[in-house]
């Protein structure tokens, strides 16, 4: 019985020990979930993607982490891109492509374009999730936000939707 014993306090002290070495170092101060984010790339005629667009609606400068997994659970962040200025893509500027990891200047917008093209894959399908951060620690929502699924049918045609990440309020 105490061999028993001193193998389950073992195994629980291995557990406790590795979960800190799996652990996120990103101290959040909050977290949305991004649900319904899908991707696709069938030809030059055929595609959509997701434009996540955050605002910092404070005085302070907010750090956000995007995560995005498939439908198996794996992180496709990779797919992401970060960028500056308004839909249109001659005004748009490029910030940081792969990554999920960007800083929001105060009272600014940026946008976190997922999408695939020529890359194999046919579709992913998933979720996100969404951590931000400041430097001001009293900071309890920080940002507003949007999720446009923009869909190409051919020359010129297409669709859009657009959600309200949090139904609009503040998070």
């Amino acid at each position: 019985m105490k061999a028993l014993m001193k193998f389950v306090l073992a195994m629980a002290m291995v557990l406790m020990m590795s979960g800190g070495a799996m652990a996120d170092d990103f101290a959040a101060q909050g977290i949305v979930l991004l649900p319904g984010l899908t991707a696709g790339y069938t030809g030059p005629s055929s595609s959509w993607y997701n434009i996540i667009s955050l605002s910092n609606i404070t005085d302070k400068e907010v750090t956000c982490k995007i995560t995005v997994y498939d439908h198996d659970g794996n992180d496709v962040t990779n797919h992401g891109q970060v960028y500056t200025g308004s839909y249109g893509i001659t005004s748009r500027k490029l910030l940081s492509s792969g990554v999920g990891d960007f800083a929001i200047p105060p009272r600014s917008t940026r946008l976190f374009l997922f999408g695939i093209v020529n890359t194999g894959l046919k579709t992913i399908d998933g979720h996100g999730v969404l951590k931000w951060k400041s430097t001001d620690t009293d900071l309890r929502r920080a940002l507003i936000g949007s999720i446009r699924q923009i869909r190409i049918f051919g020359a010129g045609s297409g669709s859009n939707t657009n959600v309200l990440i949090n139904n609009g309020q503040p998070f």
